[in-house]
């Protein structure tokens, strides 16, 4: 009768087990019809980079895609992520965006496998679980079928923005300078509450004259430019090629005349202009999303580079 107890209280906590929610990652992978979208979700909200700010689960109508308790989405970046090329699936239409955090929590549970140790005590363990709580909860519209989008969540009061991906375009030569394609898009604040105002214009440090010339035409907030190809000059004849290129954001005025480099409060309370760097490969296609506060030292203005081929 003793053994009988046990693999009672074994059978129950096994199914008390399976009714929690453990939310194990699943990365089934599907033909994508022409009814559906494919989307990568952006959250690009003014709020710190911080843990207490990570998302632990996204969910598009009822599909929920978790990662057991780990964070999926932080702030100022992307998912799916970890790999090239991956999306979610949704049809076409509208969807319904929810974001959730976790808190974990701990139960002491009986040990299934093996409910009594060799000296006859309960063999009881640890388990942790999380409770998810929804922060977001809104519609994207407008998806068509058959397309790539990014989703942009950066207002939590504000339903989520849906920029269509475009194909990024490809370039070949015999030539020593090759070309990668880069795409550019506009998150910036000016403080937590209000987004920038005004349109930027992204440039590029000429590798020769080091002069930083216009790339694509000025965007505001929410808004993307067109595909452009930047030049990647090999140093290495018998490689991919890749090349660092520098940039800067200017200010552009009412008149569409491009001024001087942008200003920011930087990590140290310091208005600087802004420049940055990232390194380009020969054929991959990048975007370049300019995110953070303008005013704000732990919300510093930057560029996420997130690479779609």
């Amino acid at each position: 009768m003793k053994y009988l107890k046990y693999i009672f209280m074994a059978l129950t906590v096994a199914f008390v087990a399976t009714s929690c929610d453990k939310r194990d990652p699943d990365f089934n992978a599907e033909h994508v019809s022409s009814d559906k979208a494919e989307v990568q979700v952006f959250l690009m909200t003014p709020i710190q980079n911080v843990s207490a700010n990570y998302v632990h689960a996204v969910i598009l109508n009822d599909d929920v895609h978790a990662n057991n308790g780990s964070a999926l989405l932080n702030p100022y970046n992307g998912a799916p992520g970890g790999t090239t090329g991956a999306y979610w699936t949704v049809p076409a239409g509208n969807t319904r965006v929810r974001l959730q955090r976790a808190t974990p929590r701990t139960e002491r549970i009986l040990d299934w496998q093996k409910p009594v140790l060799d000296d006859g005590t309960e063999n009881w363990k640890d388990t942790t679980y999380y409770d998810y709580e929804t922060i977001y909860d809104k519609v994207v519209t407008g998806l068509e079928g058959g397309k790539k989008y990014f989703v942009f969540v950066y207002d939590f009061d504000k339903a989520p923005m849906a920029i269509d991906q475009l194909e990024p375009p490809t370039q070949t030569s015999t030539n020593t300078a090759e070309y990668a394609a880069v795409r550019f898009i506009n998150f910036m604040w000016e403080n937590p509450t209000t987004p920038y105002a005004g349109k930027v214009q992204l440039r590029m440090q000429d590798a020769t004259t080091k002069e930083y010339i216009n790339t694509c035409d000025p965007i505001g907030f929410g808004e993307a430019t067109e595909w452009f190809m930047p030049s990647v000059i090999k140093t290495s004849f018998n490689s991919g090629g890749s090349q660092r290129r520098d940039l800067d954001v200017a200010v552009v005025n009412e008149a569409g005349e491009v001024g001087e480099r942008m200003l920011y409060t930087n990590s140290k309370g310091n208005k600087v202009g802004f420049t940055d760097y990232w390194t380009l490969y020969i054929g991959r296609g990048y975007v370049w999303i300019l995110y953070g506060t303008r005013d704000v030292t732990v919300q510093p203005v930057a560029i996420r580079q997130w690479t779609l081929r």
